[in-house]
C-alpha cells in the first residue's frame, strides 16, 4: 500500500474502501460512491474472495463490476492466486471493466490476457520496497511464504519453498509464478535453488522503470478525468 501512495499525485485524495464492508468510516457507503479512478488492488493477488469461483460468487464478486462502472477510469494492480478455482467468465467481465490490467506476473497474463489489449506484464513491487544490504549472501532461507522469500532474497546464497494448498487441493501459486518472473526459469517446489543477484538486480531496476511509468499513467488519467 506504501508504495501506490507514493505513485499517487499529490492532490490526490485517496479513499481505501474495504471490499467487503465498505469504507470504515461509512460501514457500507464506500461502495456506492463514485470516484475519479477506482484502483482494484495494490499489488498483490487476489483469489475467489475477490474474484469469485467455478461454484458460486461471493456478494463482492456479484457486486464487483456495477463498482468499476460508475468509474471513469478503472486500474487493475493485481495478481491471481488459485488460478484452478477461479471462475473464467467472471475474471473476463472484470478486466473487460478495467481501462488497463496491471498484472502481477507473467502466468497472470499467459492465464487470463490472452487477446486482451488492455493487459500489461507489470511485476511485484516488493522487490523494489527492498534494499541490499550488502556483504556476500550467505543465508539459506527456506519459507512457505513469498513476501519472507522476497524480504530476504538479497541475503540469501539459496532457496527453497512450499506452498499452500487449498482444501480442493489447488495451489496458491503466487510463489512459484513470482520467481519465475525474476530468475526467468522454474524454480521448483521444495528443491533448493542458488540466487541468481544479477537476475534479481535486473528484475529491480526493471521494476522501478515500470513503476515510474505507473506514475505517469495514474497522473495522465487524473488529470483528463479532472478536465
Amino acid at each position: 500500500m506504501q508504495l501506490l501512495v507514493q505513485a499517487l499525485p499529490p492532490h490526490v485524495t485517496l479513499t481505501c474502501v474495504d471490499p467487503i464492508f465498505g469504507m470504515p468510516s461509512e460501514r457500507g457507503g464506500g461502495l456506492e460512491r463514485t470516484y475519479d479512478l477506482v484502483i482494484l488492488g495494490n499489488g498483490g493477488s487476489f483469489g475467489t474472495e475477490v474474484l469469485g469461483n467455478v461454484l458460486q460468487r461471493t456478494p463482492l464478486a456479484r457486486n464487483l463490476c456495477s463498482i468499476l462502472a460508475r468509474s471513469p477510469h478503472r486500474i487493475g494492480l493485481f495478481g491471481t492466486e488459485f488460478r484452478d478455482e477461479l471462475d473464467p467468465e467472471f475474471v473476463g467481465q472484470v478486466l473487460d471493466h478495467l481501462t488497463v490490467w496491471f498484472a502481477r506476473t507473467t502466468r497472470d497474463v499467459e492465464t487470463w490476457g490472452r487477446g486482451r489489449r488492455n493487459v500489461l506484464h507489470f511485476g511485484d513491487w516488493q522487490v523494489i520496497a527492498t534494499r541490499p544490504a550488502g556483504g556476500v549472501p550467505e543465508a539459506r532461507v527456506f519459507s512457505r511464504s513469498l513476501d519472507e522469500l522476497l524480504s530476504r532474497l538479497d541475503e540469501a546464497r539459496s532457496i527453497a519453498w512450499r506452498e499452500y494448498v487449498s482444501p480442493r487441493g489447488t495451489p496458491r501459486g503466487t510463489i512459484p509464478s513470482v520467481l519465475a518472473d525474476i530468475f526467468s526459469r522454474d524454480v521448483g517446489e521444495g528443491c533448493w535453488f542458488p540466487v541468481d543477484h544479477r537476475a534479481l538486480e535486473a528484475y529491480r531496476l526493471r521494476m522501478q522503470r515500470l513503476s515510474d511509468g505507473f506514475r505517469d499513467t495514474l497522473a495522465t488519467l487524473l488529470r483528463v478525468g479532472k478536465g
